[in-house]
């Protein structure tokens, strides 16, 4: 398990200059960039944990602090009982004794070598004691070749590959040494939507089959729903939440969770009464029912409903068909099409109902032109409450 506790790392900023070329503030201590802010996380043997984020929020500041590239100014980083840093006791064990493997943004490959080779290198490097037979460094490193696509360029020099293949030896020369943790910067970013896609089935069957405990940072949310085992969202240097992709995506605890992580409506309201199992929420439209339970604030308090786009339903006005049964009736208005997207396998509608815009996500079987009258309705199970700060 590797254990990160309250981990800080900070960068000077000298301040803005004014018009004449003085420094504002002349003599006062540079302002300082919180990177990380008190970061804690575990992360278990064997799992794929994401650091997602936008740019900027602290995610590949903390993968380099974990890798030993950066020098934290607080908190410590353990791997198991052994301590890879400690800011209280100055530990600060060095990058390549950490036994962590790392594939970066860019691609630092070895432009003189043959891809066979790049992948073997650091196999080939290693401490005899250390150094697996021949047969085993040829058959490991076939393999992540074959895995990464690469077998067929095993003779071509680094130099001859297209920026998408040099992003994957990157890959398979990481893979190769199986570390004790592996951590990946971005390590898709370059590849084209159809291998990127192919990657990230292929990366995370290895990565389970091998059973290596992976560090993996992005800012594609598709890539971290798609391959995490767990998931760490950053903001500005800190923890927003950690959780299960299914849990994250569905159960958000911040708007800033819920807006980065897909797409959300949100609705402004005020929490009203309660009636069995189900919250009322008074909103400027029309009452919306929760089925949040425990989890919803007090009775008065102001609050804010996220719901995702393809948890509305939408029909036409004429339909005969209902739309919701039971207690989901509660929570069915009707509406006016405002736009719509086709877009392939779902259409995306912007909906009136009343002052409040819905945007939904439908099958493309539901055709509505804009204009025309439809109706609207979404479970209380799907509606989310969250506090309005």
């Amino acid at each position: 398990m590797l254990t990160i506790e309250s981990l800080s790392k900070s960068y000077g900023e000298h301040r803005p200059r004014s018009g004449d070329g003085e420094a504002e503030g002349e003599g006062a201590a540079p302002e300082r960039v919180n990177a990380v802010d008190a970061v804690s996380l575990e992360i278990q043997a064997g799992e794929l944990f994401t650091l997602l984020g936008p740019s900027g929020c602290g995610k590949t500041t903390t993968l380099r602090s974990i890798a030993g590239l950066e020098r934290p100014d607080r908190g410590r980083i353990l791997l198991g009982e052994r301590v890879l840093f400690d800011g209280s006791s100055g530990v600060s064990v060095p990058a390549n004794k950490r036994g962590l493997g790392m594939v970066f943004q860019s691609y630092a490959i070895w432009p003189h070598m043959t891809v066979f080779q790049n992948a073997s290198f650091p196999l080939d490097v290693l401490p005899r004691r250390k150094r697996p037979a021949k047969a085993e460094i040829r058959a490991r490193v076939e393999r992540v070749l074959e895995v990464t696509e690469l077998s067929s360029f095993a003779d071509r020099r680094a130099t001859k590959l297209s920026g998408g293949q040099q992003q994957r030896l990157a890959l398979a020369r990481a893979l190769a040494t199986q570390p004790d943790v592996m951590l990946l910067d971005e390590p898709l970013s370059n590849l084209d939507a159809k291998l990127r896609e192919t990657m990230r089935f292929e990366l995370t069957r290895l990565q389970r089959e091998l059973g290596l405990t992976t560090i993996y940072v992005t800012h594609d949310q598709t890539e971290a729903l798609a391959m995490s085992s767990r998931i760490a969202v950053l903001n500005e240097g800190r923890v927003e939440q950690v959780g299960r992709p299914r849990d994250v995506y569905t159960r958000p605890q911040s708007r800033f969770v819920a807006e980065f992580i897909g797409t959300s409506n949100f609705i402004a309201g005020r929490v009203g009464e309660r009636v069995g199992e189900l919250v009322r929420i008074e909103t400027a439209a029309t009452p919306v029912w929760s089925a949040a339970g425990a989890a919803t604030p007090a009775q008065g308090s102001e609050v804010l409903l996220a719901i995702r786009p393809e948890s509305l339903r939408v029909a036409a006005a004429s339909s005969t068909e209902p739309l919701a049964a039971g207690a989901a009736t509660r929570n069915e208005w009707p509406a006016t099409v405002v736009s719509q997207a086709f877009l392939g396998d779902s259409i995306d509608y912007v909906l009136a109902a009343g002052p409040t815009e819905l945007r939904a996500r439908c099958n493309p079987s539901v055709a509505l032109a804009p204009g025309a009258p439809a109706h609207v309705a979404v479970d209380p199970a799907d509606v989310l409450v969250m506090p309005a700060a």
